[in-house]
């Protein structure tokens, strides 16, 4: 299994058409990795928001606002709603 981590701020101002290009074809590259069976994950607010502008959510793996989340949870680091959910694998 591959594993691509997509974290942080997309690259560009997104939210201005004349600046998207950069993130969208970040994004769409990310697409294109998850239908090879890459396990991709998008982290960090304004990149969850960049994945639903273009309702991308569902060709991802696993979307979340929590970027420093997602980072400490591939580190192997419990945190509560996983812990309260049941066990880390």
């Amino acid at each position: 299994m591959r594993l691509l981590m997509r974290c942080h701020s997309p690259p560009g101002v997104f939210e201005f058409p004349a600046f998207a290009s950069g993130s969208k074809a970040l994004l769409d590259a990310n697409i294109e990795a998850a239908k090879n069976g890459a396990v991709v994950i998008v982290g960090g607010g304004d990149t969850a928001t960049l994945a639903a502008q273009y309702g991308a959510e569902d060709s991802l793996s696993h979307v979340s606002t929590g970027g420093g989340a997602s980072l400490e949870l591939l580190e192997g680091k419990a945190s509560y709603f996983v812990t309260s959910q049941g066990k880390l694998r």
